[in-house]
């Protein structure tokens, strides 16, 4: 079945539809709805697979598609308060987007699939994290936003939605000049001590395996993987 994304195909002025596979499907399954999608007018098609699915050359060539992003979640327990000293993060409560914010949008989508298909050019993925980040600061997609300051520069930033159970990382990143300074652990921190003093216990943060710095920080401050996913984009 093919679902249609209406905020995707609006954003981005395309007919945009999402479908889900499993790596047991049968390829003619997987071509049929390919061929679907093309008679139906889709001109991009979003495939979400299992770690273990992986879309045959033949395909990828008849349908303009690619491998562009194996998304991995990450998890963790948060078993009690961080006891670190977290005074210079705060909650970023201005409604006009800095521009120090605006980059480090930039800088956590450096290895999104909006970054990674030559497809979208960089002024579609600029506009896609920057309306990420709008959202998140006027509360439309995020609960809090957290800001990491060095005397009076943005050193890093953290996005959190809550839901009923778990509490989920959507943007997260530090200024490249001040990597090394323990600010990405100490936003962590902050989001932890957030939720546990709201009594939500779990905590989720996706990013792409490819990432492999982003993926060596998180298993640093003790996430363990949750899931992989293997998403394709298909040009048709």
């Amino acid at each position: 079945m093919i679902e249609y994304l209406q905020w995707d195909s609006d954003f981005f002025e395309k007919k945009i539809g999402r479908i889900y596979c499993s790596s047991n499907m049968p390829k003619s399954e997987l071509a049929e709805l390919l061929r679907c999608a093309k008679e139906q007018n889709y001109e991009l098609l979003y495939c979400f697979g299992d770690e273990h699915f992986f879309v045959e050359t033949e395909l990828l060539n008849i349908y303009d598609g690619s491998l562009v992003d194996r998304k991995v979640i990450f998890t963790m327990h948060i078993e009690g308060m961080p006891d670190d000293d977290l005074a210079d993060i705060h909650v970023f409560e201005e409604t006009a987007l800095k521009n120090e914010m605006l980059e480090l949008a930039y800088l956590s989508g450096g290895y999104s699939r909006y970054k990674t298909d030559h497809h979208f050019t960089d002024k579609d993925f600029r506009h896609f994290y920057k309306t990420w980040m709008q959202n998140s600061i006027n509360g439309a997609i995020a609960d809090k936003v957290f800001v990491a300051y060095r005397d009076s520069l943005i050193a890093g930033m953290v996005t959190v939605k809550k839901s009923a159970m778990a509490g989920t990382i959507g943007l997260i990143a530090t200024n490249a000049n001040m990597h090394g300074n323990g600010y990405g652990r100490r936003l962590v921190n902050k989001v932890k001590r957030y939720l546990y003093e709201d009594g939500i216990m779990e905590l989720d943060v996706a990013t792409q395996l490819d990432n492999e710095p982003a993926c060596r920080f998180y298993n640093k401050c003790g996430f363990k993987v949750k899931s992989i996913n293997n998403i394709y984009h298909f040009w048709l």
